[in-house]
């Protein structure tokens, strides 16, 4: 399990420096689109559209993150009150949960991305399945991540 766990870590490693190239072009094409439209009066059409994919991304790649990090917002206070037993159950029950919820949204952001394909973006016109397809990463790296804090609670129960 050990092994399985590290294996996600480096996927993650990879992760954070793609949302670090990510959020760099963003805010680069953001201060890009000032300087043309208030220095030389002429606005860039491509540089919001781009500038919201590029966040899409960042927004689900880096929510996988938060799940390896338990950085989300959780209900501590109220499974920290349980019984130790009840803690437990009530964590893989949320774990069970949590996987099967983000299973459904992988399965069906694969279907809107399928069907994004045959659309193209107003300004970039580049197919809609390239802004999309950051969901269903999303989820699938989230799912990963669930699984290594599963496993990492398991070996810490042993």
């Amino acid at each position: 399990m050990n092994t399985i766990v590290k294996g996600i870590d480096q996927l993650n490693r990879l992760v954070i420096w793609i949302i670090v190239l990510l959020l760099g072009v963003m805010s680069a094409v953001i201060f890009m689109q000032v300087i043309f439209r208030y220095v030389f009066h002429a606005a860039l059409p491509w540089s919001e559209e781009l500038a919201r994919y590029l966040m899409v991304w960042s927004t689900f790649l880096g929510a996988s993150l938060g799940i390896r990090r338990r950085a989300l917002i959780g209900m501590e206070v109220l499974v920290k009150a349980l019984p130790k037993l009840a803690t437990r159950i009530t964590l893989e029950l949320v774990t069970v949960f949590q996987i099967i919820f983000l299973a459904v949204v992988l399965f069906y952001s694969i279907k809107m991305t399928m069907v994004a394909n045959s659309q193209v973006s107003a300004a970039m016109l580049i197919p809609m399945s390239w802004a999309y397809v950051g969901i269903p990463i999303g989820m699938f790296l989230m799912i990963l991540n669930t699984i290594a804090v599963a496993l990492e609670r398991w070996e810490g129960v042993k």
